[in-house]
């Protein structure tokens, strides 16, 4: 269970801190940022 719970919370903190990239970054990355946007949105669980 404990570790279920670290997996969420470092998939959460990964969602955010990619919310928080810029376009450039985003590209160097590959993405586009409307997918930055989707994943960021994701609950935590999933």
């Amino acid at each position: 269970m404990i570790s279920w719970i670290a997996e969420r919370e470092e998939k959460r903190l990964s969602r955010l801190a990619l919310a928080e990239l810029t376009d450039d970054q985003l590209a160097d990355i590959g993405l586009t940022p409307a997918q930055a946007r989707r994943e960021a949105a994701q609950p935590f669980w999933k």
